[in-house]
């Protein structure tokens, strides 16, 4: 008790002197204002923060409900039809799996406008050259593989010319690799891509992408250079006379 009121009495001694003083009222607003600012970085700053992150996630969730808004008017307003062949134009130009069958197609559409006829021909899978290994290596970094399609075809040059350019017109897209030739026939070897599709990734708070104006006309120009079924090509080819096998 005696420690406890010697404190007092040590605190009146000191109010009572300093009190008419000057360094009093230096004293109580030091005081005063380092109180305020404890109050100020503990409890204002906080509370601060507090109202700019929220504020910065109310926005980012007012962006995204508008992403997702605009992203269900594009989905709506898409045109199914025109969506279906667009896609399908897309998988004949650049098969996701090896098929044959649209080859065989562009083979005999191209023989039977082209006026040639053919000797013989044989598929190679994989990389079958130095010169195809360079190409596969100077495209960008996707994963391509290769069918390639060696045939021999009989015919003047002009026909030969007209085939070469009739191939490289048809779908799936081609790539002329080789090109030997005498009085007789000419060896053509010509390379076919395909791709598997990459893994598609939805997020919602982003825009839907949408094709540019060149994938547009590109879509447009490949729509042209597809091929009509193998039983409508060897029909045609039976009425014309051309033989292809």
């Amino acid at each position: 008790m005696s420690t406890s009121l010697l404190g007092q009495n040590s605190l009146r001694f000191l109010y009572y002197r300093y009190k008419d003083s000057p360094y009093y009222s230096l004293g109580f607003a030091g005081v005063v204002l380092l109180v305020s600012l404890i109050l100020f970085f503990q409890i204002i700053i906080p509370q601060l923060q507090n109202w700019f992150s929220l504020r910065n996630e109310i926005s980012a969730t007012q962006n995204r409900i508008t992403t997702i808004k605009n992203n269900i008017s594009q989905m709506n307003n898409i045109d199914k039809a025109v969506l279906n062949n667009q896609v399908t134009v897309a998988m004949d130009a650049l098969p996701t799996e090896r098929d044959f069958g649209p080859i065989i197609n562009a083979l005999s559409d191209a023989t039977i406008q082209s006026g040639v006829s053919l000797d013989d021909f044989n598929f190679q899978i994989g990389d079958t050259s130095s010169s195809a290994s360079g190409k596969l290596t100077n495209k960008p970094k996707e994963e391509l593989s290769i069918v390639t399609l060696s045939v021999i075809v009989v015919g003047n040059a002009s026909q030969v010319g007209s085939f070469i350019k009739e191939i490289g017109q048809k779908l799936p897209l081609s790539d002329l690799e080789l090109v030997e030739g005498d009085s007789v026939s000419t060896t053509i070897k010509i390379h076919f891509y395909q791709k598997e599709l990459p893994r598609i990734v939805f997020r919602d708070d982003e825009p839907l992408p949408k094709l540019s104006t060149k994938q547009l006309e590109l879509i447009n120009t490949l729509s042209q250079w597809q091929v009509v079924s193998s039983e409508e090509s060897f029909e045609t080819s039976s009425g014309s006379g051309i033989p292809l096998f």
